[in-house]
């Protein structure tokens, strides 16, 4: 579906190419569509995609609408993101937050552009929390999901705000009967890895803490990074988490399957004679009248991830 700018919805024709993707490391899901077309289509400012049964896979803006004379006819291009896409392209008001709440973010950094509602851990936290000049209201939200409900936000299809919670229920066997496998890789990738994080507290002060991944300087990995730490951060926690960032980003698969599957990001993930614990970072559907795709990424599990 596409949706004009005097708020009419047009049922589009059938695709002759599609793709979506989402990711845990970009806030905007994409989706772009090829479409047949004879003329002009209306000049389209949203776009909805949904399964047969109705469940909706994506939401979002259109950033562009282009059409194309080739060989095969004319066709009209669309190139969008989701409503995440809004928070990313719109600067914060520098606002300070006295014992901030998730609530109070959500209404002033997320509700003005179109997000339904908010889930997560609600409570009053003790302290301040300042959203300076210059960050975009996507980067004050998470940094507040960050510092205080540690976890990623997630904006879903249906426009709410996900900020914490257990990861999602069952889990996938890849190559299994259900899931058959057409390709399977992994990427090796060591200098993603740090082996020693020094912070600064005060900006008077030097990087005077430091932290040490002993397992990556076993490994040979020498990579040093120097971080300020915000307010009201504990610097071991902080080290932790960035250690274990660049552990995760180390290693990466993707399996390819066929068909569409569209599982939530996180996942639990099995290969079928392998003894790993995965998870779901990302994946891309591709649609053409050929046949579909569907491209899963995926890391290694936390430790300490129950």
């Amino acid at each position: 579906w596409g949706t004009d700018r005097e708020g009419r919805r047009h049922l589009l024709p059938v695709p002759v190419d599609l793709e979506l993707a989402y990711e845990e490391e970009t806030p905007a899901d994409r989706l772009t569509v090829t479409v047949p077309v004879d003329g002009r289509l209306p000049a389209c400012k949203e776009t909805l995609l949904e399964t047969e049964a109705g469940k909706r896979l994506f939401y979002g803006i259109v950033d562009k609408q282009e059409y194309r004379e080739e060989e095969q006819g004319r066709t009209a291009l669309f190139e969008c993101r989701s409503l995440a896409a809004l928070l990313t392209d719109n600067e914060a008001l520098p606002r300070w937050y006295q014992n901030p709440r998730l609530a109070q973010l959500f209404a002033v950094h997320a509700a003005p552009y179109g997000l339904t509602g908010a889930q997560g851990k609600d409570q009053v936290f003790a302290g301040g929390y300042m959203v300076k000049k210059g960050i975009s209201e996507w980067q004050a939200v998470a940094g507040f999901c960050s510092r205080y409900l540690h976890t990623p936000p997630r904006v879903t299809p249906d426009g709410v705000l996900r900020a914490g919670g257990p990861p999602p229920g069952g889990e996938l066997c890849l190559g299994s009967e259900r899931l058959p496998l057409l390709a399977f890789r992994e990427i090796q990738r060591p200098e993603k890895r740090l082996s020693e994080i020094r912070f600064r507290v005060q900006r008077e002060d030097g990087y005077g803490e430091a932290f040490v991944d002993e397992e990556a300087r076993r490994m040979g990995i020498r990579r040093r990074k120097l971080f300020n730490l915000a307010d009201g951060q504990k610097a071991s926690i902080r080290a932790k988490e960035l250690f274990e960032e660049g552990k995760r980003a180390a290693w990466r698969a993707e399996a390819r399957c066929p068909g569409g599957i569209f599982p939530p990001l996180g996942i639990a993930v099995r290969l079928l004679g392998r003894e790993e614990r995965l998870r779901l970072t990302g994946i891309r559907y591709a649609w053409n009248p050929e046949g579909e795709t569907t491209a899963l990424f995926l890391r290694q599990e936390k430790e300490d991830q129950t």
